[in-house]
């Protein structure tokens, strides 16, 4: 989830797509009606003798037929003295329920440790089933991303990573749909059609990869199910100091938790691959990351990084390709595939 900045009267309620999937987003275009609903859904969060007055949205990101992400402002005044002030929450619109789900992690997640400290996750103030609404509390700060690409010494920031993901793994949730390697290797190959169509060539060397895991899976030994985020890149850790907040739990089930250490290193390289053009500007970054979390997690070793690694880059080849489509995403799929390679021989 990327917090911005609302910029008013450039991306405001007008700017939201119409998507009949994402039944919230038709309440957001209706700013009186949305402002009656977040009065009533709010009142916990509300201070009392206050009530909220206008609300400002701005679209951040928008993933067609599966979920939104809208900042919202709010205009809140005093019943009493008519003081004014603004308080931004986020907002984000599913489909098909899976915002209850999330809703329920988060919740779970603050009562397992997340709710305070330095690390932490979003936290959930309501939902709407009707809607299909996530109300998030809005936190300042930097995305871990943007101070890999800016700051000079990022060391700090990828030993905060680390140490964030090690209590996530630690945390002793049982919640969370069970995902096991089949599963990861049937929802990989569904993807081999949609990139026959953009990149033949791309799709041969996919297949030929995925093939190859799949023949040696019994040699991949997986760690007994954990609490895993699945998702976790740089896009997905606030910063603002020593206070780290994980965001985006769309994709949060039982899994084998080393995956999201490869699936965390592999985006890394992306991020030097797509502004350096190599997929190895960053690997000293990679190497005092996985160090830390070793030391965190108190494990001797990542035996089992190398074939989930593999993994990790198919995904990334496969967004790269189908999804964000980036200047030169023929050659960066090209790359992040034979990295792949290199990583599909289990040992």
């Amino acid at each position: 989830m990327v917090l911005e900045e609302p910029t008013h009267g450039a991306a405001e309620s007008r700017s939201i797509p119409t998507d009949a999937a994402l039944p919230g987003l038709s309440l957001l275009v209706r700013p009186p009606e949305l402002v009656e609903f977040l009065s009533s859904l709010l009142v916990e969060w509300m201070d009392a003798g206050k009530r909220i007055s206008d609300c400002r949205v701005n679209l951040l990101r928008y993933v067609p037929g599966k979920r939104c992400i809208v900042a919202l402002q709010l205009r809140i005044e005093s019943k009493e003295s008519g003081g004014v002030e603004c308080r931004k929450l986020i907002a984000k619109a599913y489909a098909n329920g899976r915002g209850k789900k999330v809703y329920s992690t988060l919740r779970e997640l603050q009562n397992h440790g997340f709710a305070d400290g330095l690390l932490t996750v979003s936290q959930p103030l309501a939902y709407d089933a009707k809607w299909q609404l996530l109300l998030l509390r809005h936190y300042e700060g930097e995305l871990l991303r943007n101070l890999v690409l800016t700051q000079p010494n990022r060391e700090w920031a990828m030993e905060g990573a680390a140490e964030w993901l090690a209590k996530l793994h630690r945390c002793g949730i049982k919640s969370g749909r069970r995902y096991s390697l089949q599963d990861h290797l049937r929802t990989l190959g569904a993807r081999r059609q949609p990139l026959e169509q953009v990149s033949p060539d791309a799709a041969r060397s996919f297949e030929g990869i995925l093939a190859r895991i799949e023949r040696q899976i019994e040699k991949i030994e997986e760690r007994r199910l954990g609490p895993t985020h699945r998702d976790f890149s740089p896009d997905h850790l606030l910063v603002d100091g020593a206070h780290f907040t994980g965001l985006d739990f769309d994709e949060f089930c039982q899994y084998d938790p080393v995956f999201d250490v490869a699936h965390f290193i592999a985006h890394v390289g992306y991020l030097g691959l797509l502004h350096s053009g190599s997929l190895h500007r960053f690997d000293p970054l990679a190497k005092r990351f996985s160090a830390t979390y070793q030391s965190c997690a108190g494990i001797q070793s990542l035996a089992q990084l190398e074939p989930y690694l593999g993994l990790a880059y198919l995904k990334l080849a496969q967004i790269v390709a189908l999804v964000t489509r980036p200047d030169g995403w023929r050659e960066m799929t090209e790359s992040i595939l034979a990295e792949a390679q290199r990583f599909c021989q289990v040992k």
